[in-house]
Order: structure tokens, then sequence, then C-alpha cells
């Protein structure tokens, strides 16, 4: 009698005990069957690079330096034609008595030609100055490139771990969803308030659940515009993307090893040559010589400016009907910077304090790019720690605690919310788990765009 008196009192611990496992087993299988139908529906779906080809493709920021970097290498093959000749057509000396053109000896109908010469070596450095700028630009362009590539792998990475976290909320909602079902009918007739206590946990656990839901589906929509902004589908609220794969990015995990960075010992002199070909600096660099250049330019300033001419002056015969001979005359002119030594010592002194200002920026570029590389290092460090942590001990601790709350809860000594707390807390480990592995790999890309010039 002992016996069945004490399966009567612990029947309902035993029964709720069942349907617990129950619903963590289907919340699981449930989260399987979907993941499966998912890859089912994200069959025909972009691919990250897909989704990096598009994005590419649709940027118009990137087409903006592509028509610059044109119109720089038209002026450059510009650059180097000389001004058109001119050419002059006049009546001299005639006399204002008669108009006749053979009445004076001095009458002459001229035709001249002048061809003006630049200065020193002035159109071979416009051309260089101009090729200088395109290469600028096309520093730029390869800048942009790897920039919307870090954007798209953020937003990729960004919109998955989203699509988990609502995966999470809507497991153990499900799960609550479930019990309360089952203990609301007895709950809300026991007169005890631990039990009315419990159940009121419970409810509220569930209003904040759906709170986090729409929380996280308005973060999904905010992805989802930007992505779809991206790749050319403004206006668009969906967009289809292929699942996460934990060992889908080969590129960013060996890029660790493929650049020796376990193996770099961390000075500033090896860290600037890691990034000393970055487009950024490039760019830089390119703008140091362009003003060099420019200083070069200045200096032609101080050579003279030539000017051929030639002219053949027609003669009419005289009233006699005598020939008269023609003129040619051939001339050479050319300026003397005399008086403008002052303002061309200016213009020199202020291209040259233009190359060290531009020289400046091109170190100040390196000193930031290698900052920020040391910075990311370090990140990386420390969430290669907190994913070893997390894979070797936190998921590990939180599944035995779920599983020793919930003997105890069917041994009666223990509390159904104490387990269902468990049972989040353990779903929600697995989920930072996630998000550290997210973080993870959105460090290396930052990494990897740092290091978009280097040469292994």
């Amino acid at each position: 009698m002992n016996i069945q008196f004490s399966f009567a009192k612990n029947k309902h611990k035993i029964i709720v005990f069942c349907l617990f496992l129950l619903v963590s087993h289907r919340g699981y299988t449930n989260d399987n069957v979907k993941t499966k139908a998912d890859e089912q529906r994200w069959t025909p779906a972009l691919t990250l690079q897909q989704v990096m080809t598009m994005a590419v493709d649709n940027d118009y920021l990137l087409k903006q330096h592509q028509y610059h970097q044109q119109a720089e290498l038209h002026l450059a093959k510009a650059a180097l034609s000389y001004d058109n000749p001119k050419v002059s057509l006049s009546i001299l000396n005639l006399p204002t008595d008669s108009w006749s053109l053979n009445q004076e000896a001095m009458t002459q109908l001229k035709v001249g030609v002048s061809q003006s010469i630049p200065r020193g070596d002035s159109l071979e450095l416009k051309e260089v100055v101009h090729g200088l700028n395109a290469q600028q630009h096309e520093m730029l362009e390869f800048n942009q490139v790897a920039l919307l590539n870090l954007r798209v792998l953020n937003l990729w990475f960004d919109y998955h771990l989203v699509v988990k976290k609502i995966a999470v909320v809507n497991t153990n909602k499900t799960t609550l969803d479930q019990l309360l079902n089952t203990i609301t009918s007895r709950y809300q007739t026991t007169v005890k308030g631990s039990r009315q206590q419990d159940y009121l946990a419970m409810k509220l656990k569930r209003l904040a659940l759906i709170d986090q839901n729409l929380k996280l589906n308005a973060d999904l929509s905010s992805l989802t515009s930007q992505l779809n902004g991206l790749i050319g589908r403004s206006g668009e609220s969906t967009i289809k993307l292929s699942p996460f794969r934990a060992q889908g990015y080969p590129e960013l995990e060996s890029l660790v090893e493929e650049h020796g960075l376990y193996k770099l010992v961390w000075n500033e002199q090896i860290l600037s040559k890691k990034v000393d070909r970055h487009p950024l600096v490039l760019n830089q660099e390119f703008q140091v010589q362009r003003a060099a250049s420019n200083v070069e330019l200045a200096k032609q300033q101080y050579k003279p400016q030539w000017n051929v001419n030639a002219s053949y002056a027609f003669r009419d015969s005289n009233e006699s009907h005598l020939t008269r001979s023609d003129f040619f005359s051939v001339g050479l002119t050319f300026d003397v910077p005399l008086f403008s030594t002052n303002k061309q010592d200016r213009m020199v002194h202020a291209e040259k304090s233009v190359v060290e200002a531009n020289r400046t920026k091109y170190l100040l570029s390196i000193q930031n790019l290698t900052n920020e590389l040391t910075v990311q290092w370090q990140k990386l460090q420390r969430l290669n720690e907190r994913h070893t942590l997390y894979q070797q001990s936190l998921m590990l601790v939180s599944s035995q605690q779920h599983e020793a709350l919930m003997l105890d809860y069917s041994n009666d000594t223990g509390e159904l919310l104490s387990v269902l707390d468990a049972r989040i807390a353990e779903n929600n480990i697995k989920l930072s788990a996630f998000e550290v592995e997210i973080e993870r790999l959105k460090t290396l890309a930052k990494i990897q765009y740092l290091l978009a010039g280097e040469k292994s």
C-alpha cells in the first residue's frame, strides 16, 4: 500500500517529467526537420559568392572610380599633345587714298603660322600626373571591392546569426507552450501560492520570448533590406540565402596560417610590411608620387617658353606691271622669367609642402592599418579561447546540469521551473557558442580586408 500511495502521490510528477522529455525530444526533432526543410527550400538560394559578385556589379561608387580612372587615362594621352598652331591672314600697308594693292611697294597680303613649344618637360610631367591619378582610382577600386566583400560577409554572418536566434527562441517558446497547455488547468485551480507562482513565471517567460522574437524579426528584416540593397534589389522584403555551414569558409580559416600570423612577432616594423601593399596605402603612395611630380612641374616655370613663327607675304606687281618680290619671314620668340621669380619660388615651396603632407598621410595610413590589424589579431586570439571554452566545457556542463535537474525533478526533489530554466539556459549557451563562432569569422573577414594587398 505504501508503494501504491507513493506512486499515486507522485503520478503527476512522472507524467510531467515524461512530457518534458517528449517535448525536449520533439524540440530537437522539429528543429532537425525544419533544418532539412529549410535546406530544401534554400536549394535555389543565393550563395555567398553570388551575393559578393552581385554586390560588386551593382555598386555605384565602384563604377564612379572606374569612370574616373578612364577619364585620367584619356587625359594622360591628351597631355602629350601640343597646342594647335595659330594661322594668321592679314593685309599690310594698304594705301588709304586708293585702297589699291599695287600702288605701294610695301602693300602685301601676308599669311603666317606660329607654334608654341611647352616649357621644358611639362607635357611629360602632366602625363605622369594623370597616370598617377588613374592608378589612385584603380587602388580605390580594389579597396571598394574589398570593402564590399567585407560588408557582405558581415551581413551574411549577422543574417544567419539572427536566423539561429529565432530558431532557438521558437524552440524555447514551443517547449513553454506545450508545458503550459499541459499544466494550465491544474495550476489555475491550485490554491497553493508556489504552484500559481510557477505558472505565472512560465507565462512571463513566454511573453518575454514573444517580445524577443518580434525584435529578432525586425533585425532580420533590416538585414534583408541591406542585403537586397547591396545586390540591386532595393524594395524587396525577402531574400533567399544558402544555409550557414561552419566549415564553409576555407579561405577565412586558412588566412591565419597562410600569412604566418601565428608565427609572427608582433612589432611595428613587421606589421607595417604586412599592410604596406594595402590599396589604401598604395593610394597614398601614389598621392606622394603625384605631389613630387607637381614639384617638378612647378620647376618647369623657370624655363623659357619658345614660340616659332613663319610667314609669307605676297606683293602685287606695280602699275608698270613690274613684278615685285614676295617676302618670307621666320622668327623665334621666348619669354624670360625675370620678374616672376618670387612667384615661381613660392609655387615650388608650396608643392614641396604638399609632398610632405601626403607623405605624412601615407605614414598615418600604415599606422592606422597596423593598429587595426593588431586589435583584430588580439580579438581573434580571445575568441579562439572562448570558442575552446564553449566546446570543451560550457556546453558540456550546461547539458549535465539540465540532466541533473531533470533527474531531481523525477525524484520529487526539484522544481519544474528550475528544469525549464536549465533547458533554456542550455539552448542559450549553444546559441552563445554560435555567436562566438560568428564573431570569430567576422574578425577573420576583417583581417582578410586588412591584408588585402599582402602577397604570400
